[in-house]
């Protein structure tokens, strides 16, 4: 891997990883660049989600469009329920 400013690529180039998680992008790669090098779920985490404010629960719709967290608001099977 080479080092290109703050996001990692690979030799050939064609490896992005976001720079909050490390993982690499592939799903809306086009908009990389405006999701500040990120992942948009990592995006919307760091930036939109409000989670600096500790009561925030992070699995709680914040109202944003497209927050990730808007389908967990409806009853969510327990997994350790038989």
């Amino acid at each position: 891997m080479l080092t290109c400013d703050d996001s990692l690529v690979s030799d050939d180039g064609d490896d992005v990883r976001c720079r909050r998680c490390g993982r690499p992008v592939r799903i809306n790669r086009d908009r990389y660049e405006t999701f500040e090098r990120m992942h948009y779920v990592c995006f919307h985490y760091e930036f939109e989600h409000e989670l600096a404010d500790v009561d925030t629960d992070p699995d709680e719709d914040c109202g944003a469009p497209g927050c990730p967290s808007a389908g967990l608001t409806e009853v969510v099977p327990d997994p350790t329920a038989d």
